[in-house]
């Protein structure tokens, strides 16, 4: 990546719990996690400068589902919803609403391994053989919940 011109990270960050604007009880992990993402840009940018541009886009994002318990498993149909603020340059916003039928993954590592199976071979350019299919064999709530969407038409 730093031997491309033009190349950029952009990181989503909450800013609210890092300025102090907005802490709550009980919310130390996220508190954390939001300081932890700052950081790590403001880092980057310092390490990486000037091959490689790095910023952060001030975000707000907030999940939601129909039953109201966040423990409900991936694999059962349940309606959910995202709501993403992005805080735009010139005190603009962009919203974002979606309502969806769950996720692929439970945990940040699933959700890397998820991904790591869609990626392209660096040499060839092509999937890799059977990543998704071995990544679903042994992640059943992913296999649920592609499988699920799978059933329904393209919009």
């Amino acid at each position: 990546m730093k031997q491309s011109s033009g190349a950029r990270i952009i990181n989503f960050a909450d800013w609210l719990p890092v300025s102090g604007r907005s802490r709550y009880r009980a919310f130390v992990p996220y508190h954390s996690s939001k300081a932890a993402v700052v950081a790590l840009t403001e880092s980057l940018a310092l390490e990486l400068a000037p091959e490689i541009l790095v910023n952060a886009v001030p975000t707000l994002v907030r999940f939601a589902n129909a039953s109201g318990n966040p423990g409900v498993h991936d694999g059962v149909a349940n309606t959910r919803s995202l709501a993403a603020k992005f805080q735009l340059p010139e005190g603009r916003n962009a919203d974002i609403l979606a309502s969806i039928e769950g996720f692929p993954v439970r945990t940040p590592e699933e959700f890397l391994a998820f991904l790591w199976a869609q990626l392209l071979d660096l040499i060839t350019g092509q999937p890799t053989p059977n990543a998704v299919p071995r990544f679903l064999e042994t992640h059943p709530a992913a296999r649920a919940f592609v499988e699920r969407l799978m059933q329904k038409p393209m919009p």
